[in-house]
């Protein structure tokens, strides 16, 4: 009975670190897009500051609209390495828990 429950957990937790791996795996593919998407960003920045600063009220107005949608990005990303910080948590308990039942079978 109790190696068929260590076999459910073990594969159970096999689960979870092929899940983990590709979660991995599509967060740092996409977190490279995201930094190319910047370079390219900044380099418009310095053309529209550039042009803001002549007067172009279009210019200006595209600013003010980039501005917004950093502080999105910005809010967005603060979501997603709390969403981080609350899987390390939550696999930290669930290590903690194996390991204690490990000490309970010595």
């Amino acid at each position: 009975m109790a190696e068929t429950v260590v076999n459910f957990v073990l594969g159970k937790l096999g689960e979870m670190v092929v899940k983990e791996a590709q979660f991995l795996g599509e967060v740092g593919e996409k977190v490279k897009w995201v930094e190319t998407e910047l370079k390219r960003i900044k380099c418009y920045l310095t053309d529209a500051d550039s042009k803001r600063r002549k007067g172009d009220a279009r210019a200006e107005n595209w600013l003010n609209e980039l501005r917004d949608v950093a502080y999105r990005i910005e809010d967005a990303t603060d979501i997603f390495y709390a969403e981080i910080e609350d899987k390390r948590r939550q696999r930290s308990q669930l290590l903690g828990a194996t390991q204690k039942v490990g000490a309970q079978d010595h």
